[in-house]
């Protein structure tokens, strides 16, 4: 019974290291397809950096689910409207609303 659990449960850790890894490459892959060098460029270093959270939520109480530090309400308003790259004042993580 627990070897059950325990090959259900690898199976399931196998199946979740797939979905990331394909999640990972369909993001890269987003991110090149802009043809940014300077973006990609800041994208991989902060990739690498932040081991894999590059790109993280900010909530409406203006903080970064990444450091869960308060970004500025300009930072926010700007994550917010998309109208231009935003970056955590804390992690430097980029901010998606």
């Amino acid at each position: 019974m627990v070897d059950e659990e325990i090959a259900e449960l690898e199976t399931r850790v196998g199946e979740r290291q797939t979905e990331l890894a394909d999640a990972m490459t369909t993001r890269e892959k987003n991110v090149a397809d802009l043809n940014d060098e300077d973006l990609m460029d800041s994208y991989l270093r902060l990739f690498n950096k932040r081991e894999g959270q590059a790109i993280v939520k900010v909530t409406n109480a203006r903080s970064c689910t990444s450091c869960h530090v308060q970004v500025t309400p300009a930072t926010y308003a700007l994550a917010q409207s998309g109208a231009a790259i935003s970056n955590c004042d804390n992690c430097g993580a980029i901010l998606f609303p």
